[in-house]
């Protein structure tokens, strides 16, 4: 019993983790959200390594190029900009989207009958599920595609409620977090 809430406690802790990282990493904390990206993805990589240690119980630097490529893949998950598409809500037509999504959306919903609501959770989904998959590849655990879902559905649930990019990007980055944790 005792592994067992070791186990939620980690996976609740590197939730909150990742909540704060995430809003963090989208600029929130005022001057602390200045700071470079490159410092952003070294403590992603250190909290990547810490979820790996409390995991495995060892300390994986050299040799285990596996573990770098599922640290490497989770960084590029967040490295990959998602537009204006996490304005979920927003109806009006926008410019520079991310060029291989709109031509997907032309395709799935035609030239300029995109920019609704379905269009920009469809955006967010084939996004987040460009990256998810690869993670999913690397961890060796498919159960990591459900980001490209929580993701979008993080701005959905707070799209209307006040600031609701700062509370997004709490809940997506707990929610990925947490998955990650679970998929290692």
């Amino acid at each position: 019993m005792k592994n067992k809430n070791n186990g939620l406690f980690a996976l609740f802790a590197f939730g909150a983790i990742g909540a704060l990282w995430r809003r963090w990493f989208g600029g929130g904390f005022g001057k602390a959200g200045k700071i470079t990206r490159f410092f952003k993805y070294a403590v992603l990589i250190l909290v990547c390594l810490t979820m790996l240690y409390v995991k495995t119980r060892c300390f994986i630097f050299l040799g285990e190029t596996k573990t770098y490529e599922e640290i490497v893949s989770f960084a590029f998950h967040w490295a990959e900009g998602h537009g204006d598409y996490f304005f979920v809500w927003d109806t009006g037509k926008d410019e520079g989207r991310i060029r291989w999504i709109d031509w997907a959306l032309r395709r799935i919903y035609g030239k300029g009958n995109y920019y609704c609501f379905k269009g920009n959770v469809t955006g967010l989904v084939l996004r987040y599920g460009s990256t998810s998959c690869l993670v999913a590849l690397c961890l060796g655990n498919p159960l990591f595609c459900l980001s490209s879902l929580l993701t979008p559905l993080s701005y959905v649930i707070t799209g209307k409620m006040e600031n609701p990019t700062n509370k997004a990007e709490f809940l997506a980055g707990a929610l990925n977090f947490a998955l990650f944790y679970l998929c290692l």
